[in-house]
Protein backbone atom coordinates (compact mmCIF):
# COMPACT_ATOMS: atom_id res chain seq x y z
CA UNK A 1 0.00 0.00 0.00
CA UNK A 2 1.15 3.29 -0.77
CA UNK A 3 1.98 6.11 2.07
CA UNK A 4 -1.15 8.59 1.23
CA UNK A 5 -4.24 6.80 1.57
CA UNK A 6 -7.97 7.88 1.81
CA UNK A 7 -9.47 6.84 5.69
CA UNK A 8 -13.17 5.89 6.08
CA UNK A 9 -13.93 5.40 9.49
CA UNK A 10 -17.67 4.45 9.62
CA UNK A 11 -19.14 3.80 13.54
CA UNK A 12 -22.30 2.58 14.82
CA UNK A 13 -23.86 2.76 18.51
CA UNK A 14 -26.68 0.89 19.49
CA UNK A 15 -27.53 2.76 23.04
CA UNK A 16 -28.45 0.34 25.50
CA UNK A 17 -32.12 0.52 26.73
CA UNK A 18 -33.20 2.40 23.62
CA UNK A 19 -35.73 1.00 21.57
CA UNK A 20 -36.08 0.82 17.47
CA UNK A 21 -33.17 1.09 15.27
CA UNK A 22 -29.83 2.42 15.81
CA UNK A 23 -28.41 5.80 15.75
CA UNK A 24 -27.35 7.62 12.30
CA UNK A 25 -23.71 6.09 11.67
CA UNK A 26 -20.94 8.53 12.37
CA UNK A 27 -18.93 8.69 9.13
CA UNK A 28 -15.44 10.22 8.54
CA UNK A 29 -13.86 10.26 5.04
CA UNK A 30 -10.48 11.95 5.15
CA UNK A 31 -6.74 11.59 4.00
CA UNK A 32 -3.98 9.96 5.72
CA UNK A 33 -0.56 8.29 6.19
CA UNK A 34 0.26 4.77 6.23
CA UNK A 35 3.09 2.94 7.05
CA UNK A 36 4.43 -0.58 8.31
CA UNK A 37 6.79 -0.90 10.56
CA UNK A 38 8.33 -3.93 12.56
CA UNK A 39 5.44 -5.89 11.29
CA UNK A 40 2.80 -3.54 12.84
CA UNK A 41 0.63 -1.44 10.16
CA UNK A 42 0.50 2.14 11.52
CA UNK A 43 -2.90 4.57 10.01
CA UNK A 44 -2.49 7.90 10.83
CA UNK A 45 -5.21 10.54 10.14
CA UNK A 46 -6.30 13.81 11.82
CA UNK A 47 -10.75 14.66 12.59
CA UNK A 48 -11.58 18.43 12.35
CA UNK A 49 -14.29 19.26 14.67
CA UNK A 50 -15.65 22.26 12.80
CA UNK A 51 -18.07 23.33 15.68
CA UNK A 52 -15.49 23.62 18.15
CA UNK A 53 -12.57 26.12 18.17
CA UNK A 54 -8.67 24.53 17.33
CA UNK A 55 -11.12 21.23 17.50
CA UNK A 56 -8.81 19.02 16.21
CA UNK A 57 -7.59 15.39 16.81
CA UNK A 58 -4.94 13.37 15.75
CA UNK A 59 -5.32 9.77 15.20
CA UNK A 60 -3.04 6.44 15.31
CA UNK A 61 -4.06 3.91 14.21
CA UNK A 62 -1.72 0.61 15.47
CA UNK A 63 -2.69 -3.03 14.09
CA UNK A 64 -0.43 -5.42 15.58
CA UNK A 65 -1.26 -9.23 15.35
CA UNK A 66 -4.74 -9.77 16.37
CA UNK A 67 -5.13 -6.49 18.11
CA UNK A 68 -5.89 -3.29 17.17
CA UNK A 69 -4.94 0.16 19.10
CA UNK A 70 -6.91 3.32 18.75
CA UNK A 71 -4.93 6.50 19.60
CA UNK A 72 -6.42 9.78 20.09
CA UNK A 73 -5.21 13.08 21.00
CA UNK A 74 -5.69 16.66 20.54
CA UNK A 75 -9.18 18.21 21.34
CA UNK A 76 -10.18 14.56 22.58
CA UNK A 77 -7.64 12.12 24.40
CA UNK A 78 -7.85 8.61 24.59
CA UNK A 79 -6.13 5.23 24.29
CA UNK A 80 -8.72 2.41 22.56
CA UNK A 81 -7.58 -0.99 22.75
CA UNK A 82 -9.72 -3.84 21.20
CA UNK A 83 -8.96 -7.48 21.47
CA UNK A 84 -11.33 -10.12 20.78
CA UNK A 85 -12.40 -11.64 24.10
CA UNK A 86 -11.04 -9.21 26.39
CA UNK A 87 -12.00 -5.33 28.24
CA UNK A 88 -9.89 -3.21 28.34
CA UNK A 89 -10.56 0.04 30.49
CA UNK A 90 -9.13 3.37 29.47
CA UNK A 91 -9.72 7.28 30.23
CA UNK A 92 -11.31 9.37 27.31
CA UNK A 93 -10.75 13.03 28.30
CA UNK A 94 -12.94 16.03 26.58
CA UNK A 95 -12.83 19.48 27.07
CA UNK A 96 -15.84 18.93 29.00
CA UNK A 97 -14.20 16.37 31.30
CA UNK A 98 -12.76 13.13 31.72
CA UNK A 99 -14.95 9.70 31.66
CA UNK A 100 -13.43 5.81 32.55
CA UNK A 101 -14.44 3.75 29.31
CA UNK A 102 -15.14 0.19 29.05
CA UNK A 103 -14.09 -1.62 25.76
CA UNK A 104 -15.01 -5.70 25.69
CA UNK A 105 -14.01 -6.25 22.20
CA UNK A 106 -16.48 -9.25 20.91
CA UNK A 107 -15.30 -9.51 17.25
CA UNK A 108 -12.63 -8.21 15.89
CA UNK A 109 -11.10 -8.65 12.04
CA UNK A 110 -8.60 -7.49 9.76
CA UNK A 111 -7.92 -7.93 6.32
CA UNK A 112 -5.13 -6.74 4.09
CA UNK A 113 -4.93 -6.45 0.43
CA UNK A 114 -2.43 -5.16 -1.66
CA UNK A 115 -3.97 -1.71 -1.71
CA UNK A 116 -6.34 -1.66 1.23
CA UNK A 117 -6.45 -2.06 5.04
CA UNK A 118 -9.94 -2.70 6.69
CA UNK A 119 -10.73 -2.94 10.43
CA UNK A 120 -13.85 -4.32 11.66
CA UNK A 121 -14.55 -4.27 15.31
CA UNK A 122 -17.63 -5.22 17.43
CA UNK A 123 -17.46 -4.22 21.07
CA UNK A 124 -19.63 -3.51 24.39
CA UNK A 125 -18.96 0.22 25.53
CA UNK A 126 -19.45 0.61 28.55
CA UNK A 127 -18.73 4.50 30.94
CA UNK A 128 -18.08 4.98 34.46
CA UNK A 129 -18.19 0.75 34.89
CA UNK A 130 -22.21 1.19 33.22
CA UNK A 131 -22.69 -0.94 29.86
CA UNK A 132 -23.84 2.25 27.54
CA UNK A 133 -24.45 0.56 23.89
CA UNK A 134 -23.22 -1.90 21.91
CA UNK A 135 -21.06 -0.36 18.97
CA UNK A 136 -19.31 -1.48 15.78
CA UNK A 137 -16.56 0.38 13.97
CA UNK A 138 -15.24 -0.08 10.50
CA UNK A 139 -11.60 1.76 9.16
CA UNK A 140 -10.89 1.10 5.63
CA UNK A 141 -7.69 2.31 4.24
CA UNK A 142 -7.08 2.70 0.90
CA UNK A 143 -4.05 3.72 -1.27
CA UNK A 144 -5.04 6.97 -3.37
CA UNK A 145 -4.75 6.88 -7.19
Amino acid sequence: MTKDVLVNIKGIQTVFGSPGEPEEPIELLTAGTYRKEDGRHILEYDEVFEDIAGGTTKNTVIIEGSSVEVIKSGQTDVDMFFEEGKMNVSYYTTPFGTIEMGIATTGLKVSEEDERLTVKAEYALSMNAQHVADCSLDIVAESKK
